[in-house]
């Protein structure tokens, strides 16, 4: 739907638009696809968001509004829920499970769980415990057996069919998956090649997420149970419902415990079970009313036999807390969204807006999004490629949807990051059945992905400068622009890597010793690199939050007037080459 759309918007205003007009045209219909599939995750997302806030309010109100308020304003699922990621289609999945448990409709609730795990994400199987148990608990074995192994069949099957045509051989990527996590080979593997965390280091991120939401979900079972107890609960057979509470927010929970046993941890790995969260924030906000309702209740009992006046004002603060509970919600899911937008957008608008629209690349001149002229805007791309290179900032890269035209092409500089880089999508070698050389499950580098000669092969270069970076070079140009020489890599004319952890010391011995070939990862370098001068321009700039030296709460949440102040921030920027080698 999206390309013969984006071809109609470019092509209708093409006839009579300005340049600046036909640029910015061109830059919203290559983004449109993107945000297109973003628009659609996040409809789905939110409509699973209301299938289990409703059925959550069904069984408590107080709770179900909580709930509600929690998947609404949480900054943890304003993030998952446009992530085009398995763990994220997994925890929808999970989300429309846990709404299904409440309805008693078991059935249902284990295809979802099933398709999370077959379809999704295998790990998500651990947010699906709760739910399995209490249909074996209600339902017996055999009939849970049935719901599970039929779907199980069902979704398994299409998964294999789907990864053999696309891959081009048989095979299952949900046992590849848990093979290469969970079994890893003699030669080396596994997760933990990609980084460990601390313990501590989920507990903290959804802290950053969820803020106050972590501490009620964690007490969330306590609360549940003295609510639950004949001696502490309301007597009017409320007690249940928070026993049936208990499957909706143990998820989170269970999910919880294992990925923090885990070495290998990223944030994406929780997605999973942030609807169990909210889920459990909201039952411990209704475990906590319906205590001081039943206390407030017995007080007047008491006071009535003693003949004095009844206490009041009990049920009256429960509510209160509520209602700050849902307010503090929205204030903090808000500032913590900002604080993400202000300090670290810079990235995606350098590459939408940063590099600059070719005329070629107008509507009219290359019908690129156009399906019948594709033989044709593949060779014209090839005659027009422009190389954007990269460096340490490669991780932050957001999509080639954001490259102005399909002729831009995204490179590596050979930077302080020696392990494996991304590959790129290669329709005439075969697309997903093509497995480049590149690959491998050892997260070793590839010296052939670098580029061997920056100054000669980069047409723009985007890069992070630190905010005490010294740039002596930096001066007006002709054009009008600010001059200045990114950096173009190791053992090359440029300056050093921001994150590189060589000293300057070290960066001259290397330099001494180019010929050598120190770095086995260093691209044969070409000697013309260093002979001849390369101009370069600051095409497009923005502030960038500097990490290491803002402190933790002022860059966590945004605050107006204050997180500035405090905040240290850096300059993300764009380089152009003003003339070729």
């Amino acid at each position: 739907i999206a390309k013969p759309a984006s071809w109609f918007v470019r092509n209708a205003v093409a006839a009579d638009a300005a340049h600046e007009t036909l640029a910015a045209v061109s830059r919203v219909a290559r983004v449109a696809p993107f945000y297109a599939v973003r628009l659609f995750l996040a409809v789905a997302s939110a409509l699973a968001d209301a299938f289990l806030a409703s059925s959550v309010a069904e069984t408590h109100p107080l709770a179900g509004s909580v709930t509600l308020a929690s998947l609404v304003w949480s900054a943890g699922c304003f993030v998952s829920s446009t992530s085009f990621l398995p763990s994220a289609f997994a925890g929808v999945c999970v989300t429309c499970a846990l709404a299904h448990v409440l309805k008693q409709q078991h059935r249902a609730a284990c295809a979802c769980c099933v398709a999370a795990v077959v379809w999704g994400w295998p790990f998500a199987g651990v947010a699906a415990i709760p739910a399995g148990l209490d249909c074996l608990s209600r339902r017996g074995f055999y009939q849970t057996a049935a719901f599970i192994v039929k779907p199980l069949v069902m979704t398994v099957t299409v998964s294999i069919a789907v990864d053999t045509y696309f891959y081009g051989a048989w095979t299952c990527s949900v046992w590849n998956l848990l093979r290469y996590n969970v079994f890893p080979t003699e030669k080396g593997g596994g997760a933990n090649l990609y980084g460990v965390e601390p313990a501590t280091f989920y507990l903290k991120n959804l802290a950053l997420n969820f803020a106050h939401g972590l501490v009620l979900a964690l007490c969330a079972v306590p609360l549940g149970l003295i609510a639950g107890s004949k001696r502490y609960g309301r007597v009017d057979g409320s007690r249940e419902t928070h026993l049936l509470l208990m499957t909706t927010h143990a998820p989170f929970l269970c999910s919880l415990l294992l990925f923090s046993a885990l070495e290998h941890k990223e944030e994406r790995f929780m997605y999973v079970a942030y609807s169990s969260l909210c889920a459990g924030s909201g039952a411990a906000v209704g475990a906590f009313f319906d205590v001081c309702v039943a206390k407030s209740a017995r007080s007047r009992v008491a006071a009535k036999r003693a003949g004095r006046k009844p206490p009041g004002g009990l049920v009256l603060l429960a509510a209160t807390g509520a209602g700050a509970a849902c307010l503090l919600t929205a204030a903090m899911g808000a500032s913590r969204v900002a604080a993400l937008l202000i300090g670290y957008g810079a990235p995606a608008r350098a590459y939408a807006l940063g590099l600059p629209v070719r005329s070629i690349d107008f509507p009219g001149s290359n019908d690129a999004s156009f399906p019948g002229t594709e033989s044709s805007r593949r060779s014209r791309d090839v005659e027009n490629v422009q190389n954007v290179c990269v460096g340490d900032e490669w991780h932050r890269f957001p999509s080639s949807f954001f490259l102005p035209s399909h002729s831009y092409r995204l490179k590596f500089l050979d930077a302080s990051f020696d392990g494996a880089l991304p590959v790129p999508f290669e329709a005439e070698r075969g697309g997903t059945s093509f497995g480049s050389i590149f690959l491998n499950d050892e997260n070793r580098g590839e010296r052939e992905q670098r580029v061997a000669d920056a100054a000669r092969e980069c047409d723009y270069v985007v890069e992070y400068v630190a905010p005490d970076e010294d740039e002596p070079e930096k001066k007006a140009n002709a054009f009008g622009a600010v001059a200045s020489r990114p950096y173009l890599g190791k053992n090359s004319d440029g300056r050093l890597s921001v994150t590189d952890a060589k000293t300057i010391a070290e960066s001259e011995k290397e330099d001494a010793s180019f010929e050598e070939g120190v770095d086995e990862l260093d691209p044969p370098r070409l000697r013309s690199e260093r002979e001849t001068s390369v101009s370069w321009r600051i095409l497009w700039e923005a502030p960038f939050l500097d990490a290491a030296r803002s402190p933790a709460l002022s860059r966590a949440f945004f605050v107006p007037g204050w997180s500035s102040k405090r905040n240290v921030y850096g300059t993300y920027r764009v380089y152009g080459k003003e003339s070729s080698l």
